[in-house]
């Protein structure tokens, strides 16, 4: 197969920033897009320059805390582990 230039669509890359943002790793964006390794490295090398490095922090009223269900479980577990390492420690 020869490599040839072929400009990338505005369609295939919003698909791609997408893709992206769904956390899915490059080689599997490359195999399901047909886009070349060494575009997308540098597709996401431009689109990380272009994001802002500073976060703004806003202060919200306290209120009730609200646990999903598949949260619950780890949380409690998390607090179960932490009671017992404060138990062991006195």
């Amino acid at each position: 197969m020869t490599p040839r230039h072929q400009p990338i669509s505005l369609a295939t890359k919003e698909l791609l920033y997408r893709l992206l943002l769904e956390k899915i790793s490059l080689a599997g964006i490359v195999r399901a897009s047909g886009v070349s390794e060494r575009w997308l490295q540098y597709y996401v090398n431009k689109k990380l320059g272009s994001v802002k490095r500073e976060l703004e922090v806003k202060l919200k009223k306290k209120g009730k805390l609200t646990i999903q269900c598949d949260e619950r479980e780890h949380l409690s577990y998390a607090i179960s582990r932490n009671t017992q390492r404060e138990s062991m420690r006195e």
